[in-house]
């Protein structure tokens, strides 16, 4: 009976959670973004129509900043996981947004006078970033790394990057990093970046040899040099399509990097190296931050937001809605995404 009764109380307490709280940031808005840093800072960006609203909390997603408007953007790219992507420092917070014409424009905030700057193009040839998809992210110093589909040349996607050494002011040439021998790369799903000290890790789905896989790209330079691209996982996927999902990568510290992606109808975690592991069936849009304590990864199936955090280790609804994005903090993590009830946050520890 005592070992029926301990046994019974462990299961009990193993299964009960604190539900979230959901923060409402806005009462309209879509696909939401979020970035922290180590000052407590959150930096949210989100758009509505041709509009890009800015907010922020400067102590680790408790309140928040009335949302401003940073600019109207005609034909603002915001559709199917394509919107405007934000990264900061203690300097200054820096927002990249497209229009459907395929530019990139970056937009600084100075933290310490509040002004932004007028548009700043990133993408030095006209037109070339249609499939609308950018990723950003900070490095140490005033560095941001800045990543999309491009298809200068010869009409055909591949990835292209450029860094800011000056917190998004201005921008290097833009940097071919990998082409697709058989073509183009996956152009539907988004590249994802993150960065620690002087590595810089790229994640984006190819198309090579019939497969969409995801890949790895790593630079130990601050994004001047990237080597050879590393595919993850042991298995592959034999697709003829696009599945329009492109995972996403974290990095608590150098040398432990973290990626989730799809591949069919199952989503899967993976180390650089090493064999993925399953971590459910059914979902997509998947994003990963990690922290010290382990690694939070996040997604939507079936109109709801399901995760998986160091405390637990098995899927649970966080809510209801759509195209879901996390970022870690000291001891957690906050994710956003889009409802019916407008852009919401939580956060998850």
């Amino acid at each position: 009976m005592l070992i029926y009764f301990l046994t019974s109380l462990y299961l009990w307490l193993t299964t009960q959670r604190e539900e979230p709280s959901l923060t409402i940031l806005s009462a309209k808005g879509r696909h939401p973004v979020v970035s922290t840093n180590a000052n407590g800072d959150v930096d949210v960006v989100y758009g509505l129509g041709n509009l890009i609203y800015y907010t922020q909390s400067h102590d680790n997603g408790q309140t928040y900043a009335p949302a401003e408007v940073v600019d109207t953007l005609p034909n603002l790219f915001l559709v199917a996981g394509r919107r405007p992507q934000v990264a900061s420092n203690h300097r200054v917070a820096l927002i990249l947004a497209l229009n459907q014409a395929g530019n990139i424009f970056a937009y600084v905030k100075d933290k310490k006078s509040g002004q932004w700057t007028k548009r700043i193009r990133v993408s030095d040839q006209p037109d070339v970033a249609k499939e609308g998809f950018v990723s950003l992210a900070p490095g140490p110093g005033n560095l941001f790394y800045a990543v999309w589909n491009d298809l200068r040349g010869n009409a055909q996607n591949k990835v292209v990057g450029a860094r800011s050494l000056d917190g998004g002011k201005t921008w290097s040439a833009n940097q071919v990093l990998y082409e697709s021998p058989d073509g183009s790369i996956c152009p539907c799903c988004s590249p994802a970046i993150a960065i620690a000290g002087k590595h810089v890790y790229i994640t984006f789905r190819n198309a090579l040899a019939g497969n969409r896989d995801i890949y790895l790209l790593t630079s130990s330079d601050g994004g001047q040099r990237f080597d050879q691209p590393q595919k993850l996982g042991l298995g592959s996927w034999k697709l003829d399509g696009c599945p329009m999902d492109g995972g996403g990568v974290s990095v608590a510290k150098p040398g432990h990097v973290v990626t989730a992606w799809r591949r069919e109808n199952r989503i899967y975690k993976a180390e650089p190296g090493k064999p993925e592991q399953e971590l459910a069936k059914g979902g997509k849009n998947i994003t990963v931050a990690s922290n010290t304590l382990g690694d939070y990864v996040i997604w939507q199936a079936d109109g709801k937001i399901w995760g998986i955090t160091p405390k637990q280790r098995m899927p649970v609804a966080i809510g209801t809605g759509a195209f879901p994005r996390v970022a870690a903090l000291p001891q957690g993590a906050i994710c956003v995404w889009e409802s019916d009830s407008g852009v919401l946050a939580t956060i998850l520890h």
